[in-house]
Parts: C-alpha cells; sequence; structure tokens
C-alpha cells in the first residue's frame, strides 16, 4: 500500500509541475515585472521519503538569465541586505505555485531604494518554493482518481525546491539580493529572491556559500569564500 500510494503522491505532484509550468508564466512573472529572471519548471521530478515530515519535490527550472557575477546582481537588485530568517511560511500562489514568505530581520543594507529598508528593520523577501500541504494533494488525488480507494493518513506534505535549491528557513543567515515583488500577494511591500536562488548567499559563521546548483557555481566568477569577501565586494562594485 506504501509504495503505490508514493507512486500515486508523484503522479499528483508532477501533474502540479506541470500547471506549476504553465501558470508561473502566465501569472508569476507576467504580473511581477520587476523580476528579470523566469522559471520554466519541467515534469522531471525526484521525491524522496527520509524526512519525516514531508517528502521532497525537487523540480528542474529553466534560467531566463544567469548571473555571472557579484556586478551583475548588484545591478538588477532592488535591495541587498544582511539578516536573519525571523518568520517563514509557505502559501499557494494562485492556487497552484509554492512560495515562501519569509521576515527577515536586516542586520545590514548595502543597496536600497526604500526609506522602509534600514539597518535594524524587518523586510519580507518572497522565495521560490516551499511546502504543498497534503491537503491540497488530496483534494488533488479525489479529483484525478476519484474511484480509487486510499487512507489520508498516509498524505505527507510535500517541499518543494529548484534544482535542489530549498527556500530560506527560520533561523537561516543570508546575504540577499532582491527586487520589489510587483504581482498580487498577500502581503504588502514584498521583495523577490532575485534570479530564482541566484541572489541568496548563506552565511554560517564566517563562511558564505551561495545558493546555486554546483554547475552555476563552478561558472560563477566571483569565487567568495567569507562574508567580508563578499561584502567588500558588494562595497567597491560601482
Amino acid at each position: 500500500m506504501r509504495r503505490k500510494l508514493t507512486l500515486l503522491t508523484f503522479l499528483i505532484v508532477a501533474l502540479f509541475a506541470i500547471t506549476y509550468k504553465n501558470h508561473f508564466i502566465e501569472n508569476f512573472i507576467n504580473e511581477s515585472k520587476s523580476i528579470v529572471t523566469t522559471a520554466q519548471v519541467s515534469s522531471s521530478i525526484h521525491i524522496n521519503n527520509k524526512n519525516e515530515e514531508y517528502e521532497v519535490q525537487d523540480s528542474r527550472i529553466i534560467l531566463k538569465k544567469v548571473y555571472k557575477n557579484i556586478r551583475e546582481l548588484k545591478a538588477d537588485a532592488d535591495i541587498i541586505i544582511e539578516g536573519r530568517v525571523i518568520n517563514a511560511k509557505s502559501e499557494m500562489y494562485d492556487e497552484n505555485i509554492p512560495i515562501t514568505y519569509t521576515e527577515v530581520e536586516i542586520y545590514d543594507v548595502f543597496k536600497t531604494g526604500s526609506n522602509d529598508v534600514l539597518k535594524g528593520s524587518k523586510v519580507c523577501i518572497i522565495d521560490e518554493g516551499g511546502i504543498i500541504p497534503k491537503e491540497i494533494l488530496i483534494k488533488e488525488y479525489k479529483n484525478k482518481f476519484p474511484d480509487k480507494f486510499f487512507d489520508p493518513k498516509e498524505f505527507k506534505d510535500v517541499k518543494s525546491t529548484n534544482d535542489g535549491i530549498p527556500p530560506m528557513e527560520m533561523g537561516e543567515h543570508f546575504i540577499v539580493f532582491a527586487q520589489r515583488f510587483q504581482g498580487k500577494s498577500s502581503k504588502d511591500n514584498c521583495y523577490i529572491v532575485l534570479g530564482s536562488y541566484q541572489g541568496k548567499f548563506k552565511i554560517e559563521e564566517d563562511k558564505v556559500t551561495h545558493q546555486v546548483p554546483m554547475l552555476l557555481e563552478e561558472k560563477f566568477e566571483d569565487k567568495v569564500k567569507t562574508k567580508e569577501e563578499l561584502i567588500n565586494l558588494i562595497n567597491t562594485i560601482k
């Protein structure tokens, strides 16, 4: 029963991914005109059961723009901030696109065009991916397989990631390049991570990890290893 249900859950999530692809371009990207990177989700989905809380859906995406260095990221970003995630909540955008709203406490500001984005304040940043609640998957299952028996208790929430890069989580420390989000949103005055995930640099102690797949990391020209190196680059590049 477990193996059959996992396969059917896979099919439901795959259907979500195809819908995600169609609606993401039409709604999410078109409405948020400040976004210079678009993402197309393919039907290539990977699910594992190692985490007891949720399955993992890892979608392969196509980037409209691949950033080569810090200069390009800085040029397209409306804000560049350092901060820690103090709250994170996933929602379904337009019913079928998982996104994560994060509230980030700002430690430092390197670029801003807003009087609201200040050191010591908080900012809303939208990150692509997030949790698809099991209730939504159960509803889709019922719609797609109305005559099939299933046990709702066997369903798990699904965590959606893009190219293996998860959305930001509670307590994590980042330097983020972001653009103002102009689409419809349940929150006001939000920004979205630049380049799907390319505008995220995770900080652990003083070490920096660019939140991109290995192939993009190898091609990225600025090989920063510490927070100090990254900040120096941001501040010196015009």
